[in-house]
């Protein structure tokens, strides 16, 4: 993948060179209607191989999520993420760490924390550990226990936990399949 976009990068480069040696004749023949169009064609030849790289990329996230998701389904063993700055308690594995974020506010709840510090790495983060689901959004920390959601109706993106204490959480997670892999295999291990 890397020789692709350096061979993209390389033509759109080339291609560049030409239209800024077209802008510059333009210039000095005084065809100054056309040269817009060129700088506009300058812009996306710089701009297109970042196009390819960040496409690629997701592709690539994508692969590997349904790679995670066909593994946990055939082997019934879950996958171990990074828990970046979260403290995990004895005995305790975070099996999911991606983009997430509350898309209701939730009033002063039981499992809201009074003090969160809300690092960089950790802003709109959802957590989820074999004993609970940690999630960091608008500037406020919520930890549920894993044995005190009820029920979780999922959407396209959208999640809605239901838990023991009458607390909806309304989210919306980057990974919805992966991340009802997960609870779906944490809820056969009880």
């Amino acid at each position: 993948m890397n020789i692709i976009n350096n061979i993209v990068k390389f033509f759109c480069y080339i291609i560049s060179g030409v239209i800024i040696v077209l802008c510059i004749i333009f210039l000095i023949k005084g065809y100054y209607e056309h040269i817009f169009i060129l700088l506009v064609l300058l812009v996306l030849c710089f701009n297109f191989p970042n196009c390819i790289i960040n496409y690629s990329r997701s592709r690539l996230g994508k692969k590997q999520v349904k790679e995670f998701i066909k593994y946990i389904n055939r082997t019934q063993k879950l996958i171990t993420f990074d828990a970046d700055n979260i403290i995990l308690v004895e005995d305790e594995i975070c099996h999911f760490n991606e983009y997430a974020r509350l898309l209701q506010n939730v009033p002063d709840t039981y499992y809201r924390v009074n003090k969160s510090i809300e690092t960089e790495k950790q802003k709109n983060k959802l957590y989820v550990t074999n004993k609970r689901m940690i999630l960091f959004s608008n500037n406020q920390q919520y930890v549920i226990p894993i044995n005190e959601i009820l029920e979780i109706k999922y959407k396209k993106r959208d999640v809605i936990i239901f838990t023991y204490h009458n607390i909806q959480f309304n989210i919306f997670i980057d990974q919805n399949k992966l991340f009802q892999v997960v609870i779906n295999s944490l809820n056969k291990k009880k």
